[in-house]
């Protein structure tokens, strides 16, 4: 699928009221981009991790980090979105790297972690050309099921965890080159914890308010 897709896809759905760039459900096995039908080899550069519980994420691996790919990716990088995800976290010890989004050498990062303390907070951090940003959900995320829907932009980092209170930082943001997303793990491509990722969505970028319903 090209990026012209993507493009020519997302006009039609603006003009309709809708703005949803990417739709991945691992367990339904439904797939879309910009409201094209698509499969799992046009989301992640791993299908045949799928599983009835979702995409699963090799634990502590070596090279396993799993990779968007295609439109999917294109509209990652762009880093003007609200992400909804869904993932069911296996282990309340051990970090959960639920999105990585980089540039080659790391240097340039957003990532979404679920804590490897015992607090098990939710974080999500962002290092651009000469800023840094984050958002931290102070409660606990135990094993389990949780949706989260965050929203970056130039103007904001937002975060809203199973349905709760929006914690949002409006600093500025900029970014140059970034090149990769990423699941499991960061740019050294190990993996961390085993989780599965059940669903993402990606759509243009949604006001606050709209945060705590999406994750519900």
């Amino acid at each position: 699928m090209m990026l012209g897709t993507l493009a020519s896809g997302l006009a039609r759905q603006q003009a309709s009221g809708v703005a949803t760039l990417v739709s991945a459900n691992f367990v339904t096995g439904t797939y879309s981009v910009a409201g094209v039908a698509a499969t799992a080899a046009d989301i992640v550069d791993q299908p045949g991790l799928i599983t009835a519980n979702g995409l699963e994420v090799p634990g502590w691996t070596p090279g396993a980090v799993i990779e968007y790919v295609g439109d999917a990716l294109a509209a990652l990088l762009t880093m003007d979105w609200t992400v909804v995800i869904e993932y069911e976290s296996l282990w309340n010890t051990g970090q959960d790297v639920i999105l990585c989004i980089a540039n080659g050498d790391g240097s340039q990062f957003f990532e979404m972690h679920r804590s490897q303390f015992s607090n098990r907070r939710m974080f999500v951090t962002e290092t651009g050309d000469s800023e840094y940003r984050e958002t931290i959900d102070t409660d606990s995320h135990d094993a389990g099921i949780h949706r989260m829907a965050l929203t970056s932009s130039a103007a904001r980092l937002s975060l809203s965890v199973d349905g709760g209170t929006v914690i949002s930082d409006t600093s500025a943001m900029d970014y140059s080159g970034l090149t990769r997303a990423l699941i499991g793990g960061y740019f050294d491509n190990e993996t961390e914890n085993e989780f599965y990722l059940r669903s993402i969505t990606v759509y243009a970028a949604q006001d606050d308010s709209l945060l705590p319903t999406l994750s519900a």
